[in-house]
């Protein structure tokens, strides 16, 4: 639905549409509007620059955790993979595109489609990498192999947690050795797999982080964690206001987006016994990382720093960098 100010200036609602179920007569993005010139360029995860812009493939995401507000709803709904690979197909020749992203909920939700997206991919796109957003308990070594043959080379999951008392909690649907093993495939095929994290929810205790820190090591993966937001919407917020952890809603309101800060602490330790947690588990979930290939991983972040920043920027990220891995213990 929508909302406006009225004239009065009290804040008005429609009531919520139906959501679209035919993507495919939904137009494309009007690129041809934006400068694209300041949009396509970017680093992909192996410190190469490329041309890059996203393609939504589908809606919707069926799944039910507790943290996650599904902006698109439960109820999936996928373009057709003719009408996906026409619009790559496009981009590819009006903006010279290399790279593409698919930003859904959940693109390996449906095998059939997953492997039919690939088969046209690999037959019209051929020089076209792309990564996509995953969940470990949809995918197979068969499904992970037709996707790299067609391009792909980056999976994230959302791993969120090494604890399965936390992925229980977070009504998450699955195990950590789900996760670990999911990782540990994706790179066996040879594409790469990253995992997003997050800390503070409820029943969360020093023993459940140190198992994500385990976790994280194992699967030799590293990534940011990030606190806990609840969303409104969500199972967790509508506690939250129970408990009363959100003292002002519209100040709350207004800063929601800022992932790395604590907004709300749902857990019984206090802000700063928390922030000092979260900043010990990913210090050393990164120096683990990084250690464990010193010569390759630790040139390769800062050369992705000064693609990205130059060289005026490079002292600051290597001051911040150093300081936020090796003096965290």
């Amino acid at each position: 639905g929508l909302a406006w100010l009225d004239s009065e200036g009290v804040l008005q609602k429609s009531r919520p549409r139906e959501p679209i179920a035919d993507l495919d007569s939904l137009p494309w993005p009007a690129w041809d509007l934006f400068p694209i010139e300041n949009y396509v360029s970017s680093i992909d995860h192996r410190q190469k620059k490329v041309r890059h812009l996203e393609t939504l493939a589908s809606r919707g995401c069926p799944f039910n955790c507790v943290y996650c507000y599904r902006i698109y709803g439960r109820s999936v709904r996928r373009r057709s993979p003719e009408a996906i690979v026409t619009e790559l197909e496009e981009l590819v020749k009006r903006y010279d595109i290399h790279y593409t992203g698919f930003p859904d909920d959940l693109f390996t939700s449906d095998r059939k489609f997953v492997m039919e997206v690939c088969k046209l991919m690999k037959q019209k796109l051929p020089g076209i990498r792309w990564s996509c957003l995953g969940r470990v308990n949809t995918v197979d070594r068969e499904m992970l192999e037709t996707m790299k043959d067609a391009g792909c080379d980056w999976i994230s999951y959302g791993i969120e947690s090494g604890s399965d008392w936390m992925l229980e909690n977070m009504r998450r649907g699955v195990t950590a050795q789900q996760c670990l093993d999911a990782v540990k495939l994706t790179e066996s095929v040879g594409i790469h797999a990253e995992g997003s994290f997050i800390i503070g929810m409820f029943g969360e205790t020093r023993e459940t982080v140190k198992q994500t820190v385990k976790f994280c090591k194992q699967a030799d993966i590293t990534a940011p964690m990030l606190f806990v937001t609840p969303y409104p919407g969500t199972a967790i917020y509508n506690t939250a206001l129970e408990k009363g952890l959100i003292d002002d809603v519209e100040e709350f309101l207004m800063k929601m987006n800022a992932a790395d800060e604590l907004l709300v602490n749902l857990t019984d330790f206090s802000n700063r016994e928390l922030t000092e947690l979260r900043d010990w588990a990913q210090g050393t979930i990164g120096r683990t990382y990084l250690l464990r290939k010193p010569f390759t991983r630790i040139p390769s972040v800062f050369w992705k720093h000064l693609k990205l920043h130059g060289v005026k920027g490079l002292w600051h990220d290597a001051r911040a960098f150093f300081t936020s891995v090796f003096s965290r213990g």
